[in-house]
């Protein structure tokens, strides 16, 4: 069972999620101090759960599966610190503390020892969740600062699981939790809530609250975009935009082509792609195995995959109808459905039959280029999910930055990488049932220079040299 969970997820795994914009010290902004109309100022607050009782003030939280508890099994400092409740998929345990506290900065400790991917803590403040970034890896203590602008009445610590899966302790621990009526260096002033929006942009439209970590996901203007995706895509969310349809066939080029992608440690992956005799059909191999994909008129569909295992096994997926990668046409804020059959031959030959339902969004559009018209790179995400032999769904969800003319620009998520290199013998523009469409010297001088089969290869062209640059900047804004 756990070989078959395992291979259920290399299934699934396009799954990488999206970086969260690093915190960085900006201009201070003011605070109020302030208890009505009289210059009161709160006390700050301090507490390391050392006492060895509940401090006053804490309680469960609502829609709470289990309390969380006072425990000497972790701690930053001293001998005890707070954990979450034991739950079960889809639960939650949470706890409040009700009391006075200071406008400022919030610090605590915060250890988790979950799953890397899916469970999460979620910190509210007043009722508003307040992102706060990880400032280290998830299985070593790490000290988390929150800019708080108004003084605070609650603030509450909510751990939930997903659905499947079981790691670590599955728990969370917060220790040495501190207000002060200041503001911290490392606290971020142009994103107190840290949901990527700066706080001078949250500030001039009223979809916005610069205070609130969920407004980023709403559609004020009711126009199928969230509104995080029309700010970073330069649309007002205030205002319902139509959103022009995209071909994604433009942002994926398929044939006789090789892909260099560079990992943060410095690794390069090479994808090497070819056209099948069949027309429409295509295949992708990399040192992690391969795909079979098929252009069909309505959009790109994994046929087969072959996942590498470590052992030097091999994995193989088949999927009956087709596994949509993308819809040839979407639009910014759309999502596109669809589903298949997938049987899974381990590699000592048992198999395994199961469904796959999959969700292609466009989340964001961007313009790498200065001199472009119109967005030349799509944000792309897919959520995935199958039903495992247990009866529990398997969820896996993907992000990839796609360039005009030139394929996967990025992928995004625990281990991302970015593209540096890019050959084109090829380009079939083919599409299953019709017939052939022969390349043209103008398609391929899109793209790079013609890479010969003696190892030869072209000059880079200005598009792909353009787009590499601008993704490099893309990058640093991002981690800014």
């Amino acid at each position: 069972m756990k070989r078959t969970f395992t291979s259920l997820m290399a299934a699934l795994s396009l799954a990488l999620v999206l970086p969260v914009p690093a915190f960085s010290a900006g201009a201070t902004i003011e605070l109020d101090n302030t208890v009505d109309t009289g210059e009161v100022r709160y006390e700050s607050y301090f507490e390391d759960f050392d006492s060895g009782v509940m401090p006053e003030g804490f309680h469960e939280g609502a829609d709470s599966a289990r309390p969380w508890k006072l425990d000497s099994t972790q701690s930053k400092s001293g001998s005890l610190s707070l954990r979450s409740g034991v739950i079960d998929h889809n639960q939650t345990s949470s706890v409040a503390l009700d009391t006075d506290l200071p406008a400022g900065t919030l610090s605590f400790d915060y250890l988790e020892l979950t799953e890397s991917c899916c469970d999460v803590m979620e910190l509210r403040i007043n009722g508003k969740r307040y992102n706060f970034r990880k400032t280290g890896v998830s299985n070593q203590w790490q000290h988390i600062e929150v800019l708080i602008p108004n003084p605070t009445r609650r603030v509450e610590f909510t751990y939930r699981k997903d659905p499947v899966t079981i790691a670590r302790e599955d728990a969370v621990w917060i220790d040495n939790i501190e207000f002060t009526d200041t503001i911290s260096p490392t606290a971020d002033a142009n994103d107190p809530d840290g949901d990527g929006i700066p706080y001078d942009v949250e500030q001039q439209y009223a979809a916005l609250d610069p205070y609130d970590a969920d407004d980023g996901f709403e559609d004020y203007d009711n126009d199928g975009a969230s509104n995080l995706s029309e700010i970073n895509s330069g649309y007002s969310p205030d205002v319902a935009n139509i959103f022009v349809r995209k071909n994604l066939f433009a942002f994926y080029p398929l044939g006789d082509i090789s892909w260099d992608y560079r990992f943060s440690n410095g690794y390069i992956a090479t994808v090497e792609g070819q056209s099948l005799s069949a027309h429409g059909r295509f295949r992708n191999d990399s040192s992690g195995g391969y795909e079979i994909l098929e252009r069909r008129g309505d959009g790109i569909y994994i046929m087969e995959r072959g996942i590498n295992d470590t052992d030097g096994s091999q994995t193989k997926y088949v999927y009956h109808q087709g596994l949509l990668k993308l819809p040839r046409h979407i639009r910014l804020g759309e999502d596109v459905y669809s589903s298949t059959d997938l049987t899974m031959t381990l590699s000592g030959g048992e198999t395994f039959d199961t469904r796959v339902d999959v969700i292609v969004s466009l989340l964001e559009e961007y313009q790498l280029l200065s001199s472009s018209s119109s967005a030349d790179t799509l944000m792309i995400g897919t959520s995935s999910r199958a039903l495992s032999n247990s009866g529990d769904y398997v969820y896996g969800s993907s992000y990839q930055l796609l360039g005009l003319d030139v394929g996967t620009l990025a992928f995004l998520g625990d281990a991302p990488s970015d593209l540096v290199d890019m050959r084109v013998a090829r380009i079939d523009n083919s599409i299953a049932g019709q017939a052939s469409t022969s390349t043209s010297d103008k398609a391929v001088s899109r793209t790079t220079g013609i890479q010969s089969g003696g190892g030869g290869g072209g000059s880079t062209s200005l598009l792909f040299t353009g787009l590499l640059t601008g993704l490099l900047i893309w990058r640093r804004r991002m981690s800014a």
